[in-house]
Order: structure tokens, then C-alpha cells, then sequence
């Protein structure tokens, strides 16, 4: 399991630095985001060593209880991702414990938006080459998954190499063309690297 840490801490308000806004610090693999507990303390009782409210009073332990619980949430989703098999990044982390779900980025999707961007950042010849290999790659998907579209997430080294094997045999590609389709489809993988679509 991929190690993460929590660290909460303290910002003071602008307006009135006597009382602070508890934040959490989510850490996975050097990557880190912060999440706002919603929940408030005055400054002076804030220990920044400790990551907690000092001293015994009843509001402190209250304050502190919850923070525990927050901890505890997400432990919970960190397990749950996990157990899910998805990768573990703080970005997940987040979206899982704020409960915002993904957008997910699929194969298909990316030649819809080659051809809204036709005499702007392509041409109409790229766009018919891309309109090819997206036919070739439907079909592949309906050969090897029975599925018409599929999670960028869920393309590795073995996705590639079966989509060739299925071009140079059953599509009985040349050596050329299956070449120039197994390029064609690095440009959307390069996009989807470069966006962080996938690692």
C-alpha cells in the first residue's frame, strides 16, 4: 500500500488574526493538498507541534475528538480506494473524502474534440486520419471488451500491444499503416500523460 500522511494545522484569519481555520494537509508520494475542516480555534490554543488544541479544556477535546474523526474518515477512503484498486494520489484522496466524484476521461471522447478544433489547431486531412484510426479502435474495443468506449485510466502497455496485434491480423494492416495508427493513437496517450489523465 502506498504510504500517505496527515498533518492538521492552522491558518489565521486575515481579518482577525486572533482566531485561526484548522485545515488538513494530505501528503502522497511528495504530492500534497489541503482540505478546510470547517472548523475554527483561537489561535493562542493552537499547538503547532502537537497539530492539535492545547491544554484540557472541554471545547478543546470536543475539537480535538472531531479532528480524530476526520483522521479516522479518511483512513476510511484511503482503504476504500485501495480496495477498489485505483490509484492512490492526494487528487483522489480529496475527491473521495469531499465525496466529489470523477470525471472520467475516455478514449472515444478525445477525437470529438480533434474535430471542434479543425482550421484552428488541426487540419481537415488530420482530422479524417484521426476519423480512420478512431473506426479502427471501436472495433478493436468491440473485439477484444465487447465495450464501444473505455476509461483512459484502464490503457497500459498490454492495451497497445493486443490493439496492434489486432491491426496487423484481424485488420491484416500493412506494416505502414499499423505503424501510422499505433503513432495516431500515442498522440491521444501523450495528451491524456500531459493532462495528468493518467500516469
Amino acid at each position: 500500500m502506498q504510504t500517505y500522511s496527515l498533518l492538521f494545522y492552522a491558518k489565521k484569519a486575515k481579518n482577525n488574526p486572533e482566531l485561526s481555520t484548522i485545515y488538513m494537509r494530505i501528503t502522497v508520494a511528495g504530492r500534497r493538498t489541503e482540505i478546510s475542516t470547517g472548523q475554527t480555534v483561537k489561535t493562542p490554543q493552537w499547538s503547532i507541534k502537537l497539530g492539535k488544541v492545547s491544554g484540557n479544556s472541554p471545547n478543546g477535546k470536543q475539537l480535538n475528538s472531531l479532528l480524530e474523526s476526520f483522521r479516522a474518515k479518511l483512513f476510511e477512503c484511503y482503504n476504500s480506494l485501495y480496495n477498489e484498486g485505483k490509484e492512490i494520489t492526494c487528487e483522489n484522496l480529496r475527491n473521495k473524502y469531499l465525496e466529489i466524484e470523477e470525471r472520467k476521461i475516455t478514449l472515444i471522447e478525445h477525437n470529438s474534440k480533434v474535430k471542434g478544433l479543425i482550421d484552428r489547431e488541426f487540419s481537415k486531412g488530420t482530422w479524417k486520419r484521426y476519423e480512420t484510426s478512431l473506426r479502427h479502435t471501436q472495433a478493436f474495443l468491440k473485439w477484444k471488451f465487447n465495450i464501444s468506449d473505455i476509461d483512459v485510466r484502464h490503457i497500459n502497455a498490454g492495451f497497445v500491444a493486443d490493439y496492434e496485434f489486432y491491426l496487423r491480423t484481424v485488420r491484416n494492416c500493412s506494416n505502414n499503416s499499423a505503424v501510422k495508427y499505433i503513432r495516431n493513437f500515442q498522440k491521444i496517450i501523450n495528451i491524456c500523460l500531459n493532462n495528468e489523465w493518467i500516469s
